[in-house]
């Protein structure tokens, strides 16, 4: 059954829904709200940090005319007070680039701590545009889409991506330990990688309804980081995750196995519509990569943040497959599986039950 679609009526009830759309409150942002050139529905959003330069608004409209988007409202979230400055060239930034390329821009809209008003395509404040930020949280549009099961978004961009930041050193000195010793078993075969995976497949088992799962040793972290430094090992835990737990996972690690398996489901992730994540199923993987990559020394910190970012892509969760794979980069320059998730975002691809989902909602 198809979901209703919302009506927006105004762009001061879009001002309001933004923080629900995106899922987190911006802070210090640059927000590019695209309507599609065939239809003028909702599109795709496009976020990054204050302050904008020439060359980033100029690569935001590129993309956004690839995504096949005709207008655009433009929204500036700043701690400005007293002053207009950056706001003000930012809109005149956008006016000037996004026309070059043939986008119209419907509105700029400055979000500040207290007000929010709109902005001239020179810059300017248009009177009779101002209001109470605090207003927007009360519009009965927000109020529609959390009925409609869209969840209300109450924290910052760095309040979701808190998964992400990792342990204090001290804690994260000792998982080195563990690793190094988990290394030389594996390389030993004292431990062997089935051993690893077994491990795997039992901290992602669901736990008991109304539980939570414990979390794991640090023997068990320090033998997964190791193990995840291992090709065919990782290539069993994207195949595990991907397929939601298919067996045939485990046959990658046999000397005998070959990868057509993982290669049809890695190409059914990008071409095959059927192919769409069961956050049942991935939660669990998801939460023990997340702590993996939290626990993780600089060393081998790469390998869980990697698969992470494979995972939150196939979700359509970008901001946080982006986060993921350039902090993977940061510490590892060439990791393959984070250069191919930050090459397919930086392209615009996205995975293949999204493109058919927005192709269906665009007809």
């Amino acid at each position: 059954m198809l979901t209703p679609a919302t009506r927006i009526t105004s762009t001061r009830e879009l001002l309001g829904a933004v923080p629900t759309l995106i899922g987190f409150r911006p802070t210090q942002s640059l927000v590019l709200l695209g309507f599609m050139q065939s239809t003028s529905r909702l599109g795709p959003t496009l976020r990054v940090d204050l302050p904008a330069s020439q060359d980033v608004v100029t690569e935001l409209a590129t993309r956004l005319r690839h995504y096949e988007v005709g207008s655009v409202v433009a929204i500036v979230y700043s701690d400005d007070v007293d002053t207009d400055a950056e706001p003000s060239a930012l809109a005149a930034a956008i006016a000037r680039t996004f026309i070059t390329v043939g986008l119209t821009v419907l509105d700029v809209w400055h979000v500040g701590p207290t007000l929010f008003r709109c902005l001239t395509p020179a810059g300017d404040r248009q009177p009779g545009t101002a209001g109470l930020v605090d207003d927007l949280d009360h519009d009965p549009l927000v109020t529609e889409m959390v009925g409609r099961g869209t969840p209300l978004a109450t924290g910052t961009r760095e309040d979701v991506l808190t998964c992400l930041t990792p342990q204090p050193a001290a804690e994260r000195a000792t998982r080195a330990r563990a690793v190094r010793m988990a290394a030389q078993d594996l390389a030993d075969h004292t431990v062997t990688l089935s051993q690893a995976f077994q491990a795997w497949k039992a901290e992602t088992a669901p736990a008991a309804t109304g539980t939570s799962a414990p979390a794991p040793s640090e023997e068990t972290v320090g033998l997964l980081l190791a193990a995840l430094a291992v090709d065919v090992f990782r290539d069993a835990v994207l195949m595990d995750i991907l397929s939601h737990g298919d067996p045939r996972a485990s046959e990658l690690l046999t000397a005998e196995s070959t990868t057509a398996h993982l290669h049809a489901v890695l190409d059914g992730v990008f071409s095959d519509p059927a192919a769409r994540p069961d956050p049942e199923a991935t939660s669990p993987r998801r939460r023990l990569l997340e702590h993996l990559a939290q626990l993780a020394p600089d060393q081998v910190r790469a390998h869980p943040l990697a698969v992470l970012a494979l995972t939150t892509w196939w979700h359509n969760e970008l901001m946080m497959a982006a986060t993921a794979a350039r902090d993977a980069l940061t510490v590892d320059p060439a990791c393959r599986l984070a250069v191919l998730i930050s090459t397919a975002i930086d392209a615009a691809c996205l995975p293949a039950w999204v493109k058919a989902s927005v192709r269906k909602r665009h007809a």
